[in-house]
């Protein structure tokens, strides 16, 4: 189970990937797009004008759905409620808002020329 860190990525320690088009993500809506053997959850917070990822396996019992997943602000946090659990999960760390144990993992997003890039570790292989 992925446990949110407090250890500082730098650009050195990742590498930028294209992985979708910003038109493939809906409105204030998920989309799974695959980058190695990773499935990770594109997020489109249009309501926020924010763009965020994480991984899409929701950690309570492994089921590849965070993308499906609703929109929500809990407690002034950016977050996606999993659809299967109603767990929660902050857009911007990863870690459970809803009380519960565990959290995701998170990956720095940038969107420019309408397509949607994530910062991966280096070690990933696209």
């Amino acid at each position: 189970m992925y446990a949110p860190t407090t250890r500082t990525r730098t650009d050195a320690d990742q590498r930028w990937l294209a992985v979708c088009r910003a038109d493939e993500v809906p409105l204030d809506g998920g989309a799974c797009v695959r980058v190695a053997e990773r499935r990770i959850a594109i997020f489109r917070y249009a309501s926020r004008e924010q763009w965020f990822a994480t991984d899409n396996r929701c950690p309570h019992r492994g089921s590849e759905v965070l993308a499906q997943g609703r929109l929500a602000d809990v407690s002034g946090e950016p977050s996606v409620v999993c659809p299967m659990h109603q767990s929660a999960f902050a857009l911007t760390d990863g870690r459970c808002v809803s009380g519960g144990e565990g959290g995701v993992r998170t990956y720095p997003v940038a969107v420019g020329d309408g397509i949607v890039r994530i910062a991966v570790d280096l070690e990933v292989e696209p």
